[in-house]
């Protein structure tokens, strides 16, 4: 992803971007060509129309349990965009990257922002998720998308009904 240079971040406006409230502008897109992940794409903007963002869904077509789902700012009027936030499942653990062996997020931090670091260096282990369905209501619900749009576009999955002796 590119990075600019004239916009300078803070830790509250990294807040503020992943936080404010949200609306999806454009609905879920899947894209032709994942080359071994399905990745869905959509877009919102915050509900005064001040930032625009787009949301990404990728989930190894083998392994469910791999998957990223983030949120990207492009702000108006400048070259460039930032990733803010990825809700991560796993990804295979190793001595050299141990977080990929449980659920994890990245944040964007605004030191490397403003120094064109461009990785979500922030590591945070999470356990409120697993499976994919789970992370996507985390997310949603951790960038604040409004109750209207996270209904239409990511309702909550319904259980499997089960009987009394299943």
């Amino acid at each position: 992803m590119a990075y600019f240079e004239c916009a300078m971040y803070t830790p509250e406006l990294i807040e503020e971007l992943i936080n404010c409230q949200k609306k999806i502008t454009e609905g879920v897109k899947t894209s032709p060509w994942g080359r071994g992940y399905t990745k869905k794409e959509f877009k919102l903007s915050s509900i005064d129309d001040q930032y625009l963002f787009r949301g990404f869904m990728n989930q190894n077509d083998a392994f469910q349990e791999d998957y990223s789902i983030g949120l990207v700012y492009e702000p108006k009027g400048e070259k460039g965009r930032v990733c803010l936030l990825r809700v991560n499942g796993l990804h295979g653990g190793t001595k050299v990257i141990p977080h990929h062996a449980y659920c994890h997020e990245h944040t964007a931090l605004a030191e490397d922002l403003n120094n064109g670091i461009k990785r979500e260096k922030n590591i945070i282990k999470v356990d409120n998720y697993t499976t994919m369905e789970e992370a996507i209501q985390h997310y949603v619900k951790r960038i604040n998308i409004v109750l209207q749009d996270r209904r239409k576009h990511f309702p909550t999955p319904v259980p499997p009904a089960t009987t009394l002796f299943d």
